[in-house]
């Protein structure tokens, strides 16, 4: 869906919906990246990415880009190897779930760029 008001065209796109959530991406041609946004349903509550990303607070982990969506609804990105460590090493005080951190230690620089699969509440 494209649409211009005062000069400025938009578009949203990368629709998904779920019992709770709306999710979709939005861009305007004079501001450069995309959005990600997520309304909830529940609390009429609309959040607007301001840097393309998901945080995830709970794991403190590194703010999450999906590049795509499944047709199961599921949020896919990719983090370089060596980004991931930058920020793991730069949070080592923050304490981490015992399963997640037992995968973090096996983690090298020049591994392949880590892929991240984000699935949306129902």
């Amino acid at each position: 869906m494209e649409f211009v008001t005062g000069g400025d065209t938009y578009s949203i796109s990368n629709i998904r919906e779920t019992d709770m959530l709306l999710s979709f991406t939005f861009v305007s041609q004079l501001s450069i990246p995309s959005h990600i946004c997520v309304y909830e349903k529940k609390e009429k509550k609309l959040y607007i990415s301001i840097d393309r990303g998901y945080s995830n607070p709970k794991d403190q982990l590194p703010d999450f880009h999906p590049q795509w969506f499944s047709h199961k609804n599921e949020a896919v990105g990719f983090i370089s190897a060596e980004m991931f460590l930058e920020y793991v090493n730069s949070t080592s005080s923050i304490k981490r779930d015992d399963a997640l951190q037992k995968k973090i230690d096996n983690f090298k620089e020049d591994d392949n760029p880590i892929i991240i699969i984000g699935k949306m509440k129902k």
